[in-house]
């Protein structure tokens, strides 16, 4: 059996912040370590996680109009150029949740380092709060800096689901993913699947796809079941590569 991470993204926030402690807070728009490498051995100072801070989930509503989605494996080795060709398709809903499923994929891959607050104000709508940009950016660091090379496991399988709000000129998607993380990195694997969830929002400006926010599943009633199962209307099943 393949070896994966039983670390979902909170335990991962907690881990940061305990690496992170006594780092102070900068302002994410303007980080103090901009010109620092994510190879230092210090910190920047937009890496510390901000306090007592995980963005609140909430499951899709179940009486949503659920978008017709494709159902196959999570997209593997998203690269920038890839990403951000995605990102310029648009406006339509559907085109929205193949470029959530890509961003999923590429910001949850640690297997390649990015410079971290570059990457992600590049990516990030301006509206997405302080502390969720903090707490994005904490998570994504520390697991770079750890060595962990995180990343979603096709041969896991999963499953999405997606909704759409707003006006056509300017929707925006919301995507639920349950799915498989593993590492490269043996210190940090075990042989016991684990399944995280996660909801991801993008909205439409006119040109390109916009990351506005995030939320990680904590609590038991919401958690995926061991086997990736999970309960509710508009689940399409992605499965194993």
């Amino acid at each position: 059996m393949m070896r994966t991470v039983q670390v979902a993204a909170a335990g991962v926030a907690l881990l940061a912040s305990l690496i992170l402690a006594g780092c102070d807070a900068g302002s994410p728009r303007e980080p103090a370590g901009a010109s620092e490498t994510n190879a230092s051995s210090s910190a920047p100072s937009w890496a510390a996680p901000p306090v007592d801070f995980v963005p609140s989930f909430q499951p899709l509503d179940e009486s949503s109009a659920w978008l017709p989605l494709e159902s196959a494996p999570i997209p593997e080795d998203v690269d920038r150029e890839d990403l951000f060709e995605l990102r310029a398709t648009g406006p339509s809903p559907i085109e929205g949740a193949e470029y959530v499923l890509a961003l999923a994929s590429y910001w949850h891959d640690t297997r390649h380092e990015v410079v971290v607050d570059e990457e992600l104000r590049e990516l990030s709508d301006p509206d997405m709060s302080e502390e969720l940009w903090r707490f994005l950016a904490s998570d994504r660091w520390a697991q770079q800096d750890l060595g962990t090379k995180r990343f979603y496991d096709p041969a896991g399988g999963g499953f999405v689901r997606a909704s759409a709000t707003g006006n056509r000129e300017s929707p925006s998607v919301t995507l639920e993913l349950v799915a498989a993380t593993t590492a490269d990195a043996p210190e940090y694997a075990t042989d016991e699947v684990s399944f995280s969830r996660y909801t991801y929002e993008v909205v439409w400006d006119g040109e390109e796809w916009q990351w506005l926010d995030f939320a990680v599943a904590n609590s038991p009633e919401v958690q995926p079941s061991q086997d990736g199962s999970v309960k509710g209307a508009g689940w399409v099943r992605l499965p194993p590569a």
